[in-house]
């Protein structure tokens, strides 16, 4: 869970000092480089969360489904990831 932890604080870093895009960059790297699972969660969420404040709910859409599609995670952490996606879909067909 350290290494989730560490991630966060680094992608939050760089999302007050370089911003979302730069952010957005560090997560991606993290999920393509095979990390931890905590770690990797901990990347899908705030992926899909700094999308979802550039507007960009189609994409905050794509990282959770990919996740739940291609990620072995833990049935608790599923459960959270597809309740955010629901919530997701909700907004695009009832905006």
């Amino acid at each position: 869970a350290f290494e989730g932890w560490i991630s966060m604080d680094i992608g939050k870093a760089i999302e007050k000092v370089n911003g979302i895009d730069e952010a957005i960059l560090f997560y991606e790297y993290y999920l393509e480089s095979g990390h931890w699972i905590y770690g990797i969660t901990n990347a899908v969420e705030r992926l899909a969360i700094l999308h979802s404040k550039q507007k960009n709910v189609e994409k905050a859409k794509s990282v959770l489904d990919d996740a739940l599609q291609k990620i072995e995670i833990p049935e608790t952490v599923r459960m959270e990831f597809q309740e955010r996606l629901d919530k997701l879909n909700k907004k695009v067909f009832n905006p």
